[in-house]
């Protein structure tokens, strides 16, 4: 790590913030899009039945819909959301400071 420049350093802590926060977050709006699904199948299921007994209802619709209020934790789209963009920030930063250098050099050399 001492071989490391300030901003280098700075990429590897904005790099570590961004797999964590960005995993966090995909994370939890894909929980809340599911919740929501689950939750409009579960009060169409349960004004939709004849019955007069709601209670009844909600219950068996509860049984019913048990699949959808498990969310399911699906790896993939998690991990390239939070994995991917790590090395291409990395990509344009190594391109930004090695056209920031060429060009330094250019106006030194003269």
């Amino acid at each position: 790590m001492k071989r490391l420049s300030g901003w280098q350093r700075l990429g590897v802590v904005v790099s570590v913030v961004w797999l964590v926060s960005s995993f966090v977050w995909v994370r939890w709006h894909r929980y809340q899009r599911d919740m929501d699904i689950a939750k409009e199948a579960l009060g169409l299921c349960a004004t939709s039945r004849p019955n007069d007994n709601w209670q009844e209802n909600f219950n068996r619709c509860w049984e019913e819909n048990t699949p959808l209020r498990k969310s399911p934790f699906y790896w993939p789209p998690i991990l390239a959301f939070s994995l991917i963009p790590i090395p291409l920030f990395w990509l344009f930063g190594w391109a930004v400071l090695g056209t920031t250098r060429w060009v330094r050099a250019g106006f030194i050399g003269r």
